[in-house]
């Protein structure tokens, strides 16, 4: 894969490290698993690579946060010319996951680590949600906003009525888009 590749090259080319990337709160496992192209790396994982690694500031965040959304396009046509049907993202589960973020952005973007600490989730899972990969069913939600005021504390963002906006609305709309997309793509294979 390319853009493991050029992960790689741009770590040897810095002399960066690993740990170097680990000391500023990515998971050693995640690293080396985008490293070695087996997993794409969260948002966070891959902009604290970034910042490790160079001193490009945001115009080099933005260009390297475009590769793994190709990567991601590129793989899903390998698959449909392979003739394999995948479910699409539906736009409300795209809805859910910007009034997600919206929030965690309120509530001054922790990182995934520190929320998780707090919460039953891990950071791979709070990843998965915020980057719209999966979606966490009303408990996980919720678990998700536990994990989230706690990090918060005393804060002038209102979580627990977000909260009751995203589960009763938003999330139920993209868990029942989610649902037709795949009955769809059953039908298909």
């Amino acid at each position: 894969m390319s853009f493991a590749r050029d992960r790689r090259e741009l770590r040897e080319q810095t002399q960066g490290t690993v740990e170097m990337v680990v000391i500023r709160g990515a998971s050693r496992t995640a690293v080396y698993a985008s490293l070695n192209g087996s997993r794409l790396p969260s948002i966070q994982t891959l902009d604290t690579m970034i910042e490790a690694w160079t001193a490009g500031g945001v115009a080099e965040l933005q260009r390297w946060r475009e590769r793994p959304r190709t990567t991601e396009e590129f793989l899903a046509e390998a698959a449909r010319l392979k003739g394999s049907v995948t479910a699409r993202r539906t736009l409300q589960e795209g809805d859910f996951t910007e009034q997600l973020r919206a929030v965690w952005q309120e509530c001054g973007s922790p990182s995934t680590e520190k929320v998780a600490r707090h919460c039953g989730l891990s950071a791979r899972t709070l990843d998965s949600y915020l980057e719209g990969r999966t979606l966490p069913n009303a408990v996980r939600l919720r678990e998700l906003f536990d994990g989230l005021s706690a990090v918060q504390g005393d804060s002038e963002v209102s979580l627990p009525s977000r909260r009751e906006a995203l589960v009763g609305e938003a999330l139920f709309r993209a868990r029942t888009a989610r649902k037709e997309e795949r009955t769809r793509v059953r039908q298909w294979q």
